[in-house]
C-alpha cells in the first residue's frame, strides 16, 4: 500500500471479541482463508452505513474509479468478554441479497449479523487525517470525517478522499494496522 491512504476504502475498529484476543481472531480468520472458499467472513454487528446493500453498492461505484477496495482496520484496546460469546450462536447461513440463502462453508465460523467478504489481511502502518476523508455512501454521505460520528461513535464507515476542513480541531489520527482486500460479494448478510 506505499503508505499512501486509497481514495476509497471502509474503516472498521477491531479487537478482542468474547474470549479470543484479536491475534486469535486474525489466525482463525487466516485459516477461513484456506478453507473451500478462498475467503474471510469478518462478522460485525448493527450495520449503520455497513448494510450488506450499502457495502456492496460501495464497493461497485468506488471500485470502478480506484479498482479494488480494501478494508482498513484500527485496533481497539478492549478487554476480552467471554460471556459476549455462545458458539451455538454460530450463523449457519449467508445471503448476499437478504432473500436467497446458502449454507456457510465449512470452517467459517461467525456469530454477527453481517459479514464482509475479505481477502488476505495483512498487516500495515497508516496514519489517516479524519479531516482529509468524507462518507461515502447512505444518508450521512458527504459528510466530512471529522464530523461524523464524534470521536467514540466512529467505529465503521464507509470513506472516500476529500479536500481537508480543517474547521474541526482536536480529531485523533485513526491508525491503522491490518488491511484487507474486499473480494466478491463484498458482504453478506448471516443467519
Amino acid at each position: 500500500m506505499d503508505n499512501q491512504p486509497p481514495k476509497a476504502f471502509i474503516f472498521m475498529k477491531v479487537g478482542p471479541y468474547g474470549d479470543e484476543c484479536l491475534n486469535c481472531i486474525l489466525e482463525r480468520k487466516q485459516r477461513e482463508l484456506k478453507g473451500p472458499e478462498k475467503k474471510i467472513f469478518w462478522g460485525y454487528g448493527g450495520p449503520g452505513l455497513l448494510d450488506p446493500k450499502r457495502v456492496q453498492c460501495f464497493v461497485r461505484e468506488s471500485g470502478k474509479r480506484q479498482g479494488s477496495i480494501k478494508l482498513l482496520m484500527q485496533k481497539t484496546y478492549s478487554h476480552h468478554n467471554p460471556e459476549q460469546v455462545n458458539a451455538s450462536l454460530a450463523k449457519r447461513k449467508y445471503s448476499v441479497d437478504g432473500k436467497k440463502w446458502k449454507c456457510i462453508p465449512p470452517g467459517i465460523v461467525t456469530d454477527s449479523s453481517y459479514a464482509l467478504v475479505l481477502g488476505e489481511i495483512k498487516p500495515v502502518h497508516l496514519e489517516l487525517d479524519r479531516q482529509k476523508f468524507k462518507v461515502g455512501i447512505g444518508p450521512s454521505k458527504g459528510c466530512n470525517a471529522a464530523k461524523y460520528g464524534g470521536r467514540d461513535r466512529f467505529d465503521k464507515v464507509c470513506l472516500v478522499a476529500a479536500e481537508p476542513t480543517y474547521d474541526v480541531l482536536d480529531q485523533p489520527k485513526l491508525i491503522i494496522e491490518f488491511q484487507a482486500k474486499l473480494v466478491c460479494p463484498y458482504a453478506v448478510f448471516l443467519r
